[in-house]
């Protein structure tokens, strides 16, 4: 199969033809876009139809109990649970587990460190097309005050919470870990940091917080601790609730217990075949 140029119709066509092609060429066309997937998303905002890609039935496996979430279930389950209902949680934006990947194999591969001294307009240059349809472009930026991203490495799930202050003058990067030594989050806030200065030219005062949650006491549910806490903070940000836990530097110790997780992990799988099932 050639690989089409990024159109935005082959763009969806591939998209679309994506449940039954599974090939080489496709990988690389998705590790050039990204992740093809944020780009049916933001089609979908402009009122088209078009369905994003599901999982395939064997990829709900990893639901079930004791097993490690694999990274398809989680954008999956941005694709089909929260992006519906995006209409009623305005200026929230979603990454999926790969955007991330992309960005860190993108500075490693540009220079040693992510120093923003060291780059210049040929490196940019090449951090927004590698960004492009990825992630909020500078023009919409005003427009968002929280930006979720997901972290899926070293065989691990963090999440981030990314907070656009009011004022347009200050950022946040909240890391969340249910297992609070296993992800650097001075790493993680690091690049992303120099991704808001330069990838996005946000010229603010940037902090870096790590956030207390509750931690699992396994070593299989950190998938699901990030699906769950997305939905809760989702909950909390309507409730106009969600300020107030991240300034007091925790979110409620009820949120992300085992018992609860491991109910919720039942939930998604039963809710993620339920669709599988209703493509076939």
């Amino acid at each position: 199969m050639a690989i089409p140029e990024l159109k935005d119709e082959n763009i969806q066509r591939v998209v679309a033809e994506a449940p039954a092609v599974q090939s080489p060429e496709l990988e690389v066309l998705k590790s050039t876009t990204g992740n093809i997937l944020i780009v049916a998303l933001e089609k979908s905002a402009e009122k088209t139809k078009k369905r994003e890609v599901r999982i395939p039935m064997k990829a709900t496996d990893s639901l079930q109990p004791e097993r490690w979430v694999h990274s398809e279930v989680i954008n999956c389950y941005i694709n089909e649970v929260i992006m519906p209902r995006i209409d009623e949680i305005p200026g929230w934006f979603f990454a999926h587990t790969h955007w991330y990947k992309t960005l860190e194999k993108f500075l490693a591969e540009e220079f040693e460190s992510p120093d923003s001294s060291e780059w210049d307009n040929e490196v940019l240059q090449k951090l927004v097309k590698h960004q492009r349809g990825l992630i909020p472009s500078i023009e919409k930026v005003d427009d968002i005050r929280y930006i979720v991203v997901p972290i899926h490495a070293e065989s691990h799930c963090s999440l981030v919470l990314i907070h656009n202050s009011d004022t347009r003058d200050a950022c946040v990067i909240y890391h969340m870990d249910s297992i609070k030594t296993y992800h650097d989050h001075s790493q993680i806030g690091a690049l992303l940091n120099t991704w808001l200065d330069r990838g996005l030219g946000l010229n603010m005062e940037t902090s870096i917080v790590s956030i207390g949650i509750t931690q699992q006491t396994n070593n299989f549910d950190c998938g699901v601790h990030v699906l769950y806490i997305i939905t809760k903070l989702i909950e909390a940000g309507k409730n106009k609730q969600l300020l107030e836990y991240l300034e007091n530097g925790g979110l409620p110790k009820e949120w992300g217990t085992d018992e609860i997780v491991s109910n919720y992990r039942l939930e998604v799988r039963e809710l993620l075949i339920s669709l599988v099932e209703s493509d076939t």
